[in-house]
Formats: structure tokens, C-alpha cells, sequence
């Protein structure tokens, strides 16, 4: 009577994480008023089998978040190829093109220096040291030069860009990186007033005699400049190209995945035996072809269900029980009966009723 009288506890306290859904079939079949409960079994199988259903959405869920998707892992292994590529490629085209501008400096600066040294040569000869101050004030407006300097063979300044150097003694060269030594030419780099220069060195000769020296100097910042701007566009270019590899093979790999879902789903229904579920998308690729083939293995079962139905309904619910054969004569031999006939003697009683039954007249001794 304690289960017709008293509500049963709640099943949240006796176990945790039990879905609603269950909770609330378990709760109708305990119903107090038979008019609330299942009906038929049809009816609680079908209830049953969509709460396996919600179970296993939830499930695959949960194994969903555990994966790495397929469009996350093809975008970062496309996008992280194209960038090693992008980046290796870029590196190489960087350098190639700061070495060529490199050479184009070195070799522009190798030949003013010279063309200096050649035309500064006779006045220093003479000694006319206006024409050569005249001389070093013109190429410094005419060049985008850092320094110009023009020495006798004592190492005394005779003319220089920096008027307040004019007539001291250079009494040793500042320190610079040697580069490269071409036909007399000496070329070296380095820092001078916090920037970067290139230094060309070419000897005054005049009829096979040394008679002094030009030293010019080449700011490196026009050259870094455009090597930034070089950097900065390959930066670009790179950036533009992952990014737009990774979009593609983002939106390539949906397209991919967003059909397995439906295919996977699909799958699930015949799981649950759930035959009639077809896949209504069309496609016009492999893809299609697979969710064709569903449908027909889909129609299958389903042909193959509904005639195993048919077939257990056209089976008797019971079998008739067999006709009585105990008080049956069996029948006689025809050759027995022909036999007692020549005696004389009656055939077999057979089933005859007694009050029709024609006695044999008895015959006097």
C-alpha cells in the first residue's frame, strides 16, 4: 500500500546527473492515476528511445570537444607551411636585394671616389688649395655625401666639407671595418656621429706619384631605409598570403566537416532504428555520391524491417489442435474382408447404429 499511497523520493537524491527527460518517464510510470501513465509500450519504448537519443547527442558532445576540429587542424597546418615557406622565401629575396644594393653603393662610391681623386689631382700638384675648397663645396651640394676630404702627402687637410678641419694633420684614421680593397680603393664601414658610412680611400697620383689622398664618406641611411621599406613590404605580403590561405583552407576544410555532420547524424538515427531518416542535401561531388548511398542502405533496412514484419504477422498466434483419431476403427485389409465373406462368416462390426442393424436368421439343426 506504501506505493499507492506515498509519493517516491525525488531521483536527484539517490543519483546524481540523471537527464530530465528520464526523470520525467520514470515519474509518469509511477503515476498514481493510470489515466497519466504509458499507455502502451509502443508509446514508452518510443519515449525510452529518444532519451538514448538525447543521451548520445550529449555524449558525442563531449567527444566533440575533446577533438581537434578538422577545419582548425588544415588551417594551421596550411597556414603554418605557407609561413615557413613565405618567411624562408622573404628572408632569401631580403638579403639578395640588401646585398645588390650593398654592391650598387659600394661600386657608385668606388667610382665618385675616383672621379674625385682624378679631377683634385693637378691642384694638388700646383698647390692651388681655393680651387680644391672650391672644388669639395661643389660636390657636397651636388652629392648627398657625409664627408669629403682632400690630404697632401704630409697628411695635411687641404680642403674638407668641415671648414674647421681645413689645415690640421690628420694623425690617424677613425676605426673601420675593411671591407674591401679594389685597384688602390680602400672601403671600409662604420659608425661615425651616430650613423653609418661607408669610407672610400683613393690615392692621389699624378705621373705615376703618390702625392696625397681623398677620403669620402657615404651615408648608409638612405640604404637601411630602403631595406626597412623592403622588410616592411615582404612583411606585408606575408601577412596577406597566410592569412588568405588560412580563410581558404578554413572555409575548404567546412565544407568538408559541415557534410559529416550530416552524414554522422544521419548514421545516428539508423543507430537508433530509425530507418526512415534521409539525407535531403544535395551535392554534386563525392559527397553526394556518399549521402545517395546512404539513402539506398537507409531504404534497405527499412524494406528489409518492414517484410521481416510481414512475415511475423502472417504466422498463426496458435496452432489448431489435432483431430481425436482414439475411437477411430483403423480400416480393414480388403483381402481380410474377402476372406470371412466365403466362410460365411459376418464382415467386421463397422460403425453402424444398433437399432438399423439387419441380424442373420438362424438355421435349424
Amino acid at each position: 500500500m506504501k506505493i499507492v499511497q506515498e509519493d517516491p523520493a525525488p531521483i536527484e537524491s539517490k543519483i546524481q546527473d540523471v537527464p530530465q527527460s528520464l526523470i520525467k518517464i520514470v515519474e509518469k510510470l509511477l503515476n498514481k492515476k493510470p489515466e497519466y501513465r504509458f499507455q502502451t509500450g509502443k508509446e514508452l519504448a518510443t519515449a525510452l528511445r529518444s532519451v538514448v537519443h538525447e543521451i548520445d547527442e550529449k555524449q558525442q558532445h563531449i567527444n566533440d570537444t575533446n577533438i581537434l576540429p578538422l577545419r582548425i587542424k588544415w588551417t594551421a597546418i596550411m597556414a603554418g607551411v605557407v609561413s615557413i615557406a613565405m618567411i624562408l622565401g622573404s628572408y632569401l629575396v631580403y638579403q639578395k636585394q640588401v646585398d645588390a644594393m650593398i654592391e650598387l653603393a659600394l661600386d657608385s662610391g668606388g667610382s665618385l671616389a675616383e672621379f674625385i681623386a682624378i679631377e683634385s689631382a693637378e691642384a694638388v700638384l700646383i698647390q692651388d688649395w681655393v680651387a680644391i675648397e672650391t672644388f669639395v663645396h661643389e660636390i657636397k651640394e651636388r652629392q648627398q655625401i657625409s664627408y669629403l676630404r682632400i690630404l697632401d702627402h704630409n697628411k695635411v687637410l687641404r680642403a674638407s666639407t668641415s671648414v674647421e678641419e681645413v689645415g690640421q694633420t690628420l694623425s690617424s684614421d677613425a676605426p673601420m671595418q675593411l671591407l674591401r680593397e679594389n685597384e688602390g680603393i680602400v672601403i671600409s664601414e662604420g659608425e661615425l656621429n651616430g650613423e653609418m658610412v661607408f669610407d672610400f680611400q683613393a690615392p692621389l697620383v699624378f705621373q705615376n706619384k703618390n702625392i696625397g689622398k681623398i677620403q669620402l664618406g657615404l651615408s648608409q641611411t638612405p640604404l637601411i631605409a630602403a631595406a626597412d621599406l623592403t622588410f616592411y613590404t615582404m612583411l606585408g605580403l606575408l601577412v596577406a598570403v597566410v592569412l588568405t590561405v588560412a580563410i581558404v583552407a578554413y572555409l575548404l576544410a567546412t565544407g568538408i566537416t559541415v557534410p559529416m555532420k550530416i552524414l554522422r547524424r544521419a548514421i545516428t538515427h539508423v543507430q537508433h532504428g530509425n530507418y526512415g531518416y534521409r539525407i535531403k542535401k544535395e551535392r554534386n561531388d563525392e559527397l553526394g555520391l556518399l549521402f545517395v548511398e546512404y539513402n539506398r542502405m537507409a531504404e534497405a533496412l527499412l524494406n528489409e524491417k518492414e517484410e521481416a514484419q510481414q512475415m511475423d504477422q502472417a504466422i498463426p498466434l496458435s496452432i489448431e489442435p489435432n483431430e481425436d483419431k482414439t475411437n477411430q476403427t483403423p480400416p480393414q485389409d480388403n483381402k481380410q474382408i474377402t476372406a470371412l465373406n466365403e466362410e460365411g462368416l459376418p464382415p467386421p462390426e463397422e460403425d453402424i447404429d444398433d437399432a438399423t442393424r439387419i441380424m442373420q436368421p438362424k438355421v435349424g439343426k
